[in-house]
C-alpha cells in the first residue's frame, strides 16, 4: 500500500512520519471501526478516514470525540492558546482562515466540513469525554439502540 499520511493545510498533532506509523498499524489490523478521542483539527480523521476508505473499500465507520474548542466552565480540559487566538506562522494561512473563512479549525463545524466526503460514515461527538465514551461502548454491547444524555451530564436514557 503506498498510503501517505498527509498534513493538509491545517495544525495537526501527528507530523508525518509518526502519521505513516498510524497508518502501518491500522493496515496491520484493518478495522471497520475507529475511534478517535481528541480529533483537534480532524487532519489525523481525514487520514484514517481516506485509507479506511480504500483498504475497506467504503465499508467503515468513524468515530471522533472532542470537545472541539468548548471552553465553559464545565471542562476539565482548555484550549491551548494558539487554538484560541488561532495564530499561524504562515501568513496565507492566517488570513484564509481567520478573514476569508472566518473559521476556528478546531469547531465542530469546521471538522465536519473537512471531512464531508466521509458525512455517512463519519460521526462525531463534543461534550465530556467520559460521557461520550461511555455511551459509544455501551451501544456496542446493547446492539444499535442509541443512547442520549440529558443536558445535566447525570444520566442516560434510551432511544430506538
Amino acid at each position: 500500500m503506498d498510503f501517505k499520511f498527509k498534513k493538509y493545510w491545517r495544525k495537526t498533532g501527528l507530523n508525518p512520519k509518526w502519521g505513516n506509523k498510524l497508518i502501518e498499524l491500522i493496515n496491520q489490523k484493518k478495522p471497520h471501526h475507529f475511534l478517535e478521542i481528541g480529533v483537534f483539527c480532524g487532519v489525523t480523521s481525514r487520514n484514517i478516514c481516506e485509507f479506511l476508505n480504500i483498504i475497506q473499500r467504503g465499508d467503515f465507520t468513524y468515530t471522533g470525540i472532542d470537545l472541539f474548542g468548548d471552553d465553559n466552565e464545565d471542562n476539565d480540559e482548555k484550549k491551548p492558546t494558539y487554538i484560541k487566538h488561532q495564530k499561524f506562522s504562515n501568513p496565507l494561512k492566517h488570513i484564509y482562515y481567520n478573514f476569508y473563512l472566518k473559521e476556528n479549525l478546531n469547531s465542530l463545524e469546521s471538522v465536519k466540513k473537512f471531512l464531508k466526503n466521509f458525512e455517512n460514515k463519519v460521526y462525531l461527538y463534543k461534550g465530556k469525554l467520559y460521557f461520550q465514551i461511555f455511551l459509544k461502548i455501551s451501544s456496542h454491547f446493547l446492539g444499535n439502540s442509541n443512547f442520549l444524555l440529558n443536558k445535566y451530564y447525570n444520566k442516560y436514557v434510551l432511544k430506538d
